[in-house]
């Protein structure tokens, strides 16, 4: 059972490490990129799938 939280976990901060590289290379507003990442820092797991389905085509 170790093994499936350990994968589980180091895919999810693969996860939110991708979204945090792409909001802040993004070349978007200042105020959007915080936003995203408070959102990402705050909810970790569903901020990075809200971004991921959300922000990245705004």
């Amino acid at each position: 059972m170790g093994l499936i939280w350990w994968i589980f976990w180091l895919i999810e901060i693969i996860l939110i490490l991708y979204c945090l590289i792409d909001v802040i290379s993004k070349g978007k507003s200042t105020g959007w990129k915080v936003l995203w990442v408070i959102v990402i820092f705050i909810f970790p797991l569903l901020g990075s799938i809200l971004y991921i389905l959300i922000g990245k085509n705004t």
